[in-house]
């Protein structure tokens, strides 16, 4: 059984996430949904929060779970013997953006393959700021999240 991750800033976790880390935990055996700091965003949640929805919406996943780890991610690799780093692509853009996070990854643990996973296509426009900003304008996003993260939502935009 080979190790995955999934890292991310999962502010919130959106169903795009859920169905990488699905396809992660069914090709590998195990994938690890791994709540990380990105220094570049401005997050909604704090990391124990992220964790919490994460947690909650993979527990019915077979093989996944998840983690949060506040350093580098080949570090994380290096200690906890990841061989493969998962990303979803929903554009060409995020394609050239992961493709040098990867290059560095491998620089620094080439022990652990990074593999590219294409979005559904329904699911392909979902973003977490997306999510957020739907949720703001009211719109129905319950088929964009799972309950853990719309929850969350509601309490932290003070909504029902």
């Amino acid at each position: 059984m080979k190790l995955a991750i999934v890292p991310g800033s999962f502010d919130p976790v959106t169903n795009g996430h859920l169905d990488v880390v699905r396809r992660a935990a069914r090709i590998f055996g195990r994938a690890v949904a791994l709540v990380m700091i990105n220094d570049q965003k401005q997050a909604l949640f704090t990391p124990e929060e992220r964790l919490y929805m994460l947690k909650e919406s993979v527990r019915d996943i077979p093989g996944a779970e998840a983690d949060f780890y506040g350093g580098m991610t080949y570090e994380y690799i290096a200690r906890h013997g990841v061989d493969v780093i998962v990303k979803g692509l929903r554009t060409p853009a995020d394609f050239d953006y992961e493709c040098q996070i990867a290059l560095f990854n491998r620089k620094h643990a080439p022990q652990a393959e990074t593999m590219f996973l294409y979005a559904d296509p329904d699911l392909q426009g979902l973003s977490s700021s997306g999510l957020k900003q739907a949720f703001l304008e009211g719109r129905d996003v319950r088929d964009k999240a799972p309950p853990a993260a719309l929850e969350m939502l509601a309490k932290k935009y003070g909504k029902r």
